[in-house]
C-alpha cells in the first residue's frame, strides 16, 4: 500500500483516525498506526493496523468550514460579534453581555462593541416589533389550515409583503432558538447529545440527507440541517478530495 500522508488538521482539528470504538486506535492519528488504500483512486481510505477497520479521509477543513456555516445559520440571527476571527464571534450579546459594551444607538437600536476586536453591530431585536399586529394574524391564520392567496385576501396585504412577514417571522423565531440554545449549552456540563441522519426525502433518491441532533434527557433539538447549499459553489467537485483546500462536493 502508498505510504500514507493524513491531510493537514485545521484549527486542531484531525478526524482522520479509526472509528472502531473497542480498537486501540480509535482516536489517535499517528500515521504509523494506519495504511493508504486506493482500491477506488477517487476515495482513498486509511486501513487501521489494529483492527483492519476502512475509515474514509477526511478534509479536515472542510469540516471546519461546514461547521462555521451551521453555526452562521445557527446563530446568525442573533446580535453578536460579526468577525469570524474573533473568540466572540457568534456569541449572543443576549447570552453573553459580558463580551461587549453598549456602545449607544443606530436610529432606535442598540449599537453594542465587542470587547476583544472592537467590532460593532447592531441589535436588530432591541425595538419592539412594529408589525406585531398584523405578523400574529398571518401566523394565525397560517396554523388553522388557510392559503397565502386567503390570507392575503383577508388582511390586505399583496404576496411580496406576505413574504417578507414570513422571512421576518422565521428570522425573530430563530432568533429566539439561537439565545436559548446558547442559554442551555453554557449552563449544562456535560450534555448527552444524539444525532439521527435519514434521506430527507425517503423515495426521491437525490442525495440530501437530513440530520438532526438533541439532548437525550430533554429531547430538546439543537440543530436541523441539511446537506444541500442554496447558493452555486463554482469550486465545488462531484468527489470528495481529503488533500484539496475547497473539498465542497454538489449535492
Amino acid at each position: 500500500m502508498p505510504k500514507l500522508t493524513l491531510p493537514k488538521p485545521a484549527g486542531g482539528l484531525q478526524l482522520n483516525f479509526c472509528k472502531t470504538l473497542a480498537c486501540r486506535n480509535f482516536g489517535l492519528s499517528d500515521e504509523e498506526r494506519y495504511a493508504l488504500q486506493r482500491t477506488n483512486p477517487l476515495r482513498p481510505a486509511l486501513v487501521c493496523n489494529e483492527c483492519g477497520a476502512f475509515p474514509p479521509l477526511l478534509n479536515n477543513q472542510s469540516v471546519l468550514d461546514e461547521k462555521h456555516r451551521q453555526e452562521t445559520e445557527q446563530y446568525g440571527a442573533s446580535a453578536s460579534c460579526s468577525n469570524p476571527d474573533c473568540a466572540h464571534h457568534n456569541k449572543p450579546q443576549a447570552v453573553h453581555p459580558e463580551f461587549y459594551h453598549a456602545f449607544g444607538f443606530s436610529g432606535k437600536r442598540q449599537r453594542y462593541r465587542c470587547k476583544n476586536c472592537s467590532t460593532t453591530f447592531v441589535d436588530p431585536w432591541s425595538v419592539v416589533n412594529p408589525k406585531l399586529d398584523i405578523q400574529q394574524q398571518i401566523l394565525a391564520y397560517l396554523f388553522t389550515g388557510h392559503t397565502a392567496r386567503d390570507i392575503c385576501r383577508r388582511t390586505g396585504i399583496n404576496p411580496k409583503s406576505f413574504y417578507d412577514h414570513l422571512r421576518n417571522i422565521a428570522k425573530r423565531c430563530q432568533h429566539r432558538l439561537s439565545v436559548t440554545d446558547s442559554k442551555i449549552l453554557s449552563k449544562q456540563h456535560p450534555l448527552s447529545l444524539s444525532s439521527f441522519l435519514s434521506p430527507l426525502q425517503t423515495t426521491a433518491e437525490n442525495g440530501v440527507l437530513w440530520l438532526s441532533t438533541s439532548e437525550n434527557q430533554s429531547g430538546y433539538v439543537f440543530s436541523d440541517t441539511i446537506n444541500y447549499l442554496d447558493d452555486d459553489t463554482d469550486t465545488a467537485t462531484f468527489e470528495h478530495d481529503p488533500y484539496v483546500a475547497n473539498a465542497n462536493m454538489y449535492a
